[in-house]
């Protein structure tokens, strides 16, 4: 597998210039407990027809909201769905066994790896059943020697494996070699109803041909592939993951300890599937670009946008947040592109492009700001009343009853002498026929 360096941010807010802007993000990927709608399947970019993932990945690009205006925010999720198949634990189900035993120099001569290698037989061959399980065994330094078909008789293999001894041959111990004669060993005798099971006991010492390609060829017709290492070299343990195609599929067996907890392991724990790195790609789009996210773990700047890494991803439902800026009217899409890209099998590379939503940009209002003007009268005239004319009133008489008064004329009908009324105002008596119709309204 090609190896890509990642850079990691050390702050909660990256910096960087995308297409001329100056952005600050960050992106988070968290587990979530709800599903997501819109997911699309793999799709293979360099398939070799070999491979049979223990893991898929389906994803969803989610706009926060349809509709925004010019300088406006919209937040964007991505949501990534993870499904792992978990291999069964030995124990729990009926299979075919093969054991491929390594007896080379280095194991016998350089470390004393042969005795603990073969407590770890022991151990496998002690956890099994003669019913539902059968076993054949494969031994192998520079070649591969067949040492039992498959068969019930736990008792004939072991005896077989324990009578292995102290090799002398220089030789690097061929892997691809052992994996070479799985399939002699199954011919005409296999049970097609139940799985085939290869443990390699054993280290992962360099060796002339490479035995991974043997390995997905095996994996893609159905067998699963575990290793029990028998070494400290950090490359050696690399190539035992790379070999059986699953980091979870690997156990060390460097102490009685770890022999015991690796075929415990084997026997009666399920191993757990997983995808052991995951890269999400999202492409900038120039109308909406990135200006922001959440917090860890932090995306890696890209010239082109952003790209976020995790590890260890098992089944569950991920979720990935950033933001973005419109600066453009129309109808733009949150990325120009989505892509999560992932080790399916070794050696194969797996992208999953996810559909981006489309997001409407309308313009800004237009806002006319109108300043409101004092009204100012053109007219020169003053209003001035032609003649003013005074009236006092005179207040009446006890004895003298004014004829308008409503009822009897006569002193009788009124009843007590009322106060005396006085009347003053004054009259405007013309007005200019001008502002007469100015102020009519009024």
């Amino acid at each position: 597998m090609a190896k890509r360096a990642r850079a990691q941010f050390s702050r909660a807010v990256g910096f960087l210039l995308l297409s001329g802007i100056t952005v600050s993000m960050t992106l988070t990927l968290d587990r979530m407990g709800s599903g997501a709608a819109g997911q699309l399947k793999r799709t293979h970019t360099s398939a070799s027809q070999l491979c049979s993932p223990a893991c898929e990945v389906e994803g969803s690009v989610h706009a926060g909201v349809p509709i925004a205006s010019v300088n406006d925010s919209v937040p964007v999720s991505i949501t990534l769905r993870v499904t792992c198949h978990d291999v069964a634990p030995l124990t729990s189900t009926r299979a075919e066994i093969v054991l491929l035993f390594d007896y080379s120099y280095s194991m016998t001569n350089e470390a004393d790896y042969l005795s603990p290698a073969k407590d770890a037989v022991r151990g496998i061959l002690g956890g099994l059943n003669a019913g539902d399980h059968r076993v054949a065994a494969i031994a192998y330094k520079s070649q591969a020697t067949v040492l039992s078909l498959l068969t019930g008789d736990f008792d004939s293999v072991r005896s077989k494996i324990e009578a292995l001894s102290t090799n002398t041959e220089l030789a690097s111990p061929s892997i691809f070699s052992a994996l070479s004669k799985v399939e002699y060993v199954l011919r005409g005798d296999r049970r097609l109803d139940v799985p085939v099971v290869i443990i390699i006991i054993g280290e992962g010492d360099l060796e002339e041909r490479d035995p991974v390609s043997i390995a997905n060829e095996l994996r893609a017709s159905g067998y699963q592939l575990f290793a029990i290492g028998f070494t400290r070299i950090q490359s050696q343990i690399d190539r035992l993951k790379r070999i059986v195609g699953r980091d979870n599929h690997y156990f060390s067996g460097m102490d009685p300890l770890l022999v015991e907890a690796a075929v415990r392991g084997l026997l009666a724990d399920p191993p757990t599937s997983e995808i052991p790195k995951l890269v999400l790609e999202v492409v900038e789009n120039g109308q909406l670009p990135l200006i922001s996210g959440s917090t860890v773990p932090l995306a890696v700047e890209k010239p082109a946008g952003i790209e976020w890494e995790r590890a260890s991803l098992r089944t569950g439902e991920y979720l990935a947040r950033y933001s973005v800026r419109a600066i453009e009217p129309g109808r733009h899409s949150v990325a120009q592109a989505v892509v999560a890209r992932y080790e399916a099998c070794p050696s194969e590379i797996v992208d999953v492009p996810i559909p981006v939503p489309v997001v409407n940009i309308a313009a800004p209002p237009v806002t006319i700001e109108a300043t409101p003007t004092a009204w100012h009268s053109t007219s020169t005239s003053t209003i001035e009343p032609t003649e003013r004319v005074e009236f006092t009133a005179t207040p009446f008489s006890s004895q003298t009853v004014p004829t308008n008064v409503r009822g009897s004329s006569t002193p009788e009908n009124i009843k007590g002498n009322p106060q005396p009324i006085f009347l003053p105002f004054i009259l405007m008596r013309t007005r200019t026929p001008r502002l007469q119709a100015t102020f009519s309204h009024w």
